[in-house]
């Protein structure tokens, strides 16, 4: 399958994670899938493994036993067991050879593709744990209207058998090519990073124009919108972009906004797939500075949730 396969048909979505029982993303008891591929390349991604819309390899060198098997089985010759990061990402293809021959569980697939029905049945498996929490399933990513087509399909199939849907979502997407997508989602948990356009395009890769129309299209068309903000150290927790959070939450008459802490945790994924995302070095942010924050928006008329971790 080529790299951009999976997006141009839709006949399979590319997942890199299935959480269960979660409890942050959405009402209830949820299972969280985990969508290949981002728009973005937000500098704290708690995902980096998300970015690329392709299957990798990652390496874990400190559990590796140096067999060299990885190197023998891949056809392409993209690994060099003498070198640091051990695989040549260019010529790579992510088939996954080298992580059947590894006796250490050193190198693992990061995607894995499913089609409508398989993916259906591992959100079945957690059914009972939706019916007795309201919960249901949150679609993430990276970016899950990249993949609009699959989701078209499945959302639909979600909601015909009563489940519950939740999509998290950057809001960098062309809302006329998605919408049929969205059409059935129940909820979406949408994020607002820096207001500031240049800011936002400094700390992303992308401007905010398009992210900002989204969420005045999904909540003039009745959609039930639950907005969040990263609280980055540094980056998106100064007084000028929480005021200006606050300007947009007020023109759009939103009285509530979920609040998610900075955590570092996303950084140790980025060595194992030779990610370009930097190391900030960024501490997890204090609980003063939390409350600090949430007072600033109660001050202003707007109710703050604590949602969880980044």
């Amino acid at each position: 399958m080529r790299r951009d396969e999976v997006y141009r048909t839709g006949s399979s979505a590319l997942v890199f994670d299935i959480q269960r029982f979660s409890l942050h993303d959405g009402p209830g008891i949820r299972t969280v899938v985990f969508f290949k591929g981002c728009p973005l390349r937000c500098m704290w991604c708690q995902n980096p493994e998300s970015i690329h819309p392709y299957r990798e390899i990652g390496f874990y060198e400190t559990i590796c036993m140096y067999r060299g098997r990885c190197a023998v089985v891949c056809e392409r010759r993209a690994i060099f067991t003498g070198s640091p990061g051990r695989i040549d990402r260019e010529t790579c293809n992510g088939c996954g050879r080298c992580v059947e021959a590894c006796p250490s569980n050193a190198l693992k697939s990061v995607g894995t593709y499913y089609d409508e029905e398989t993916l259906f049945a591992e959100v079945l498996k957690d059914r009972p744990f939706f019916e007795s929490s309201s919960g249901g399933v949150t679609f993430s990513g990276g970016e899950p209207t990249l993949q609009h087509r699959f989701l078209k399909g499945f959302v639909q199939r979600c909601r015909s058998a009563h489940i519950h849907t939740v999509m998290e979502t950057c809001g960098y997407f062309n809302f006329a090519v998605v919408k049929d997508a969205l059409s059935g989602i129940d909820m979406f948990l949408y994020d607002l990073k820096a207001i500031d356009a240049g800011l936002h395009t400094r700390y992303t890769g992308r401007g905010n124009g398009v992210i900002i129309q989204n969420l005045e299209r999904l909540r003039s068309a009745g959609a039930n919108v639950v907005i969040r903000m990263p609280l980055v150290p540094g980056y998106s927790d100064s007084p000028e972009n929480i005021n200006a959070v606050m300007d947009v939450l007020n023109r759009l008459g939103v009285r509530t906004i979920h609040l998610l802490p900075y955590h570092p945790m996303g950084e140790s994924k980025i060595k194992p797939i030779a990610s370009s995302q930097p190391y900030l070095g960024l501490p997890v942010l204090s609980e003063s500075k939390l409350e600090e924050v949430a007072a600033t928006f109660r001050k202003a008329g707007i109710d703050t949730v604590l949602s969880g971790w980044m």
